[in-house]
This record gives C-alpha cells, structure tokens and sequence, in this order.
C-alpha cells in the first residue's frame, strides 16, 4: 500500500445497479485507502443535487432548513445514504468498488 501513487487513482461515481458481478467485487480485498477523496465528494455531491433538482426525493428527510439541493446533496452524503457505488482504476488497471458504508468521510 505504501507504493502506491494517489495521483494516479482514477475513479468513476456509477449508481446501484442490480449487477451482480459489481455486488459480488464490493466485498474483495481492498489495496487502495478507504478514504473518499475530494474529487470523489465533488462529484457525489454534483451528480445528487442535480437528480434532486431535476425532481428525486432526498433518501432522508433533510432539516426543514436546507433548500438548496447542494444542502440536501450533502446531507445525505455525510449521513451515507447516497445509493452510489465508486469505481477506484487503480495504475496496475484493476477497478475497485466500494459504497460509502465502505469509506471514511472526512470533514471537506
């Protein structure tokens, strides 16, 4: 793990999917870091508040406070409700999966 070089990670944000091939890697034997990166939370965030914009109910009741759907995004991130798998391509071309019960969400 020491070796390995962050700058290299690549990874996508795809939904819960009844795929079972994807389900069955999220329990595999993990090399990278279970941190969620920034770009990863930028791009969690973006990709949620535009479908509560565009008209999907937040998977929790938000604080009647927050009317924003970027509010409401984060929100429900930091509570870890967001239905997201993240995709981690890692500089020897193996994918990674992980949800975010998997990953530690620090305070960005």
């Amino acid at each position: 793990m020491n070796n390995l070089n962050i700058e290299k990670l690549d990874s996508d944000i795809i939904p819960f999917t009844n795929n079972s091939e994807i389900h069955e890697k999220l329990n595999d034997i993990k090399i990278s870091q279970p941190y969620l990166t920034k770009y990863e939370y930028a791009k969690i965030i973006g990709i949620s508040a535009q479908q509560i914009e565009s008209g999907r109910k937040p998977l929790i009741q938000p604080p009647s406070s927050y009317i924003h759907p970027i509010e409401i995004a984060e929100y429900e991130l930091k509570q870890k409700k967001t239905p997201i798998i993240i995709k981690r391509k890692l500089p020897n071309n193996v994918n990674e999966y992980f949800t975010l019960d998997q990953l530690i969400i620090n305070n960005l």
